[in-house]
């Protein structure tokens, strides 16, 4: 508060917040799409991967600040042909999210080993997985190792798969959000 004149005027002020502008990335099959996640585009960016075969594995591991309450995403740019993301024949994962605020949506998965793991999730708060399609596969989709303050697992298709969802979340609490999947011929329970 400072004194102008014969008024009392308060002023506040503001601690910077931090944020980017948003930026969006587009990519192919034919570059490396797991780079432009993680090297090219920043926390908070969106990355849309075009129609084709995206050979994993892919480790995602953006977080953006605390302070920046935006979301890293990769989605398909065209969710009626929607990427494809393949197992390399080796790895024991295609896809791990490792860091936080991470947004995957309308990817698809499949046929897949039973070993290997579609999607991984290691991330502590708020990983979404939404509008995803996975096929063919005798184990599970998606795997979670450890609490997550925010996990929303909605609207994904399962077709054939063994496991939809493993949840390994230890001791801490979890807040997880699952709905409205659509889930056919599972051999285990869900």
């Amino acid at each position: 508060m400072f004194r102008f004149g014969g008024l009392l005027i308060w002023a506040a002020w503001a601690s910077p917040v931090l944020a980017h502008e948003t930026m969006i990335f587009e990519t192919s099959a034919e570059e490396d799409w797991c780079s432009v996640i993680n090297e090219t585009a920043m926390p908070g960016d969106i990355i849309r991967l075009a129609p084709g075969d995206y050979t994993g594995p892919c480790v995602i591991a953006r977080t953006p600040p605390d302070e920046q309450d935006e979301y890293t995403i990769v989605m398909s740019r065209d969710p009626d042909d929607p990427a494809r993301i393949l197992h390399d024949g080796e790895s024991s994962f295609q896809l791990t999210v490792e860091g936080d605020q991470v947004m995957l949506l309308s990817l698809e998965f499949g046929p897949v080993p039973e070993d290997v793991v579609p999607v991984e999730v290691i991330g502590h708060r708020e990983i979404w997985i939404r509008y995803n399609r996975f096929s063919e596969h005798s184990g599970t989709a998606v795997k979670v190792s450890g609490a997550v303050d925010g996990l929303h697992i909605l609207d994904n298709d399962f077709a054939g798969v063994a496991l939809p969802v493993d949840m390994e979340l230890g001791e801490e609490e979890s807040w997880v959000d699952l709905g409205y999947n659509r889930i056919r011929g599972a051999s285990v329970g869900a």
